[in-house]
């Protein structure tokens, strides 16, 4: 009996087909439930981000480290201070940040050995009165409250 024509091949490919199909769809699904959908945010200009990060402190919730805050304060003349804390430790940063087109970057200068004087830059998110910053991926990096520096 040639292997090739036997009527349950036929049926069995088709199954392996659609098992195929189903994992990745499902794993499309779940890789893309981490993506926000920045539709329903506004992606602040480069004026924008100038104007609401002149001289602010910055309550923020980091999404891509475990149960990280920072408090930040972010000084007109282009000088950052990161103070931030997790379970397990704490730190302090400090760098400077500017506006590049519609991007908000930060060159870190102490505080992060294997970043420093690295420019990261990123675009900037409203909504509902919070902030958010966001990875290379698409993904929250952190969610930001601003008020203005004492």
């Amino acid at each position: 009996m040639n292997r090739k024509n036997y009527p349950g091949n036929a049926k069995i490919v088709q199954q392996i087909f659609c098992l195929t199909i189903a994992f990745t769809l499902l794993a499309c699904a779940s890789s893309s439930s981490s993506l926000q959908n920045w539709a329903v945010y506004q992606q602040l200009s480069g004026e924008e981000i100038k104007l609401a990060f002149n001289n602010v402190r910055d309550q923020a919730e980091v999404q891509d480290a475990l149960v990280t805050t920072a408090e930040n304060q972010w000084h007109a003349d282009g000088r950052f201070i990161s103070i931030w804390n997790n379970q397990q430790q704490s730190g302090k940063v400090t760098g400077r940040w500017f506006v590049q087109q519609d991007t908000r970057c930060v060159i870190i200068e102490t505080g992060l050995p294997s970043m420093t004087n690295q420019t990261k830059c990123g675009p900037i998110f409203e909504r509902n009165e919070k902030y958010y910053t966001v990875n290379e991926d698409g993904s929250i990096h952190g969610i930001h409250t601003l008020s203005e520096l004492p």
